[in-house]
């Protein structure tokens, strides 16, 4: 769920559509990031809390391995929170930040735009 919505506000806001789960081949593997730029080599994890319920060390242990993988696979890896991407603009505002400019100069597509974001539509985003 929150994987879609922070694929929505990309594509409201002119960043170029991420790949839902974007496959990274590492030498442990294939992992598939929740989203990701190839052009970018960044891959983007929105972490969800349910993971952590059954045994938390674990979960953990094997994100900390996951992530070290990929970034030997030259993969930069980004994490946010459902709290992050609730936020909007500072999620967009992180993902500009690591993102190149070119990835961040699309045409927003406003036909995603919610009823509110259309009337806020003056404001910053």
């Amino acid at each position: 769920m929150w994987e879609t919505e922070a694929r929505r506000l990309c594509l409201i806001d002119g960043i170029a559509a991420p790949q839902p789960q974007m496959p990274v081949r590492t030498e442990a593997g294939v992992f598939y990031a929740d989203l990701g730029w190839r052009a970018a080599m960044l891959a983007y994890e929105i972490d969800g809390e349910i993971k952590y319920l059954q045994d938390a060390d674990a979960a953990l242990s094997a994100q900390y391995r996951r992530e070290t993988a990929i970034e030997a696979a030259g993969v930069h890896v980004e994490r946010a929170t459902p709290a992050d991407v609730a936020d909007g603009e500072g999620f967009l505002t992180g993902l500009r930040g690591v993102l190149p400019q070119s990835l961040c100069e699309e045409n927003p597509v406003t036909a995603l735009r919610t009823p509110f974001e259309i009337r806020r539509q003056g404001a910053s985003w």
